[in-house]
């Protein structure tokens, strides 16, 4: 949402004024589209922490309030292709993290091509048997280390930000 209204400001919301592209952003497990009209959405039903029926209910608690001005801000995966073309102006790099069995891989996996599409270095981690941001549940449990998408994002944001 942060990069959406930098690009496409609201008359109504403040954004920051960047200098220059920012260094780099990690999106972990993006909630990116409030539908459930995706395969994994089913299929993941028994396996992901955020479960359909929290998932539901949290799109029903948020979708009255956004009006179409704010769909592409909001659902930044249903935001056409082209909405995201100056993404580079705002951001140098990008890496994106989503866990295979999370409800929401398939728009995840969606948004991540498209962005891929536009973002000039764009790291995609899709953790095997992970569940909605497994790797930072793992390590609030003392496991983080054991987990690959752990390992990468710490080595791209070591490589980002130093």
């Amino acid at each position: 949402q942060v990069l959406s209204h930098i690009m496409h400001p609201l008359p109504d919301i403040d954004v920051p004024k960047l200098l220059g592209p920012l260094a780099g952003v990690v999106l972990v497990s993006p909630w990116v589209a409030f539908g459930e009209n995706y395969p994994a959405f089913t299929s993941n039903e028994k396996t992901d922490i955020a479960t359909p029926d929290m998932l539901r209910w949290l799109a029903r608690v948020i979708a009255p309030g956004v009006t179409e001005n704010l769909r592409n801000h909001v659902e930044p995966a249903t935001a056409p292709a082209e909405w995201w073309s100056d993404i580079d102006s705002v951001v140098s790099q990008v890496m994106l993290t989503v866990g295979e069995h999370e409800c929401q891989f398939d728009p995840i996996a969606g948004f991540a091509k498209v962005l891929e599409r536009h973002v000039s270095k764009m790291e995609i981690i899709v953790e095997e048997k992970g569940v909605h941001e497994e790797f930072i549940v793992a390590f609030g449990a003392g496991q983080g280390p054991e987990r690959v998408a752990y390992r990468a994002v710490v080595a791209w944001a070591k490589r980002v930000f130093t």
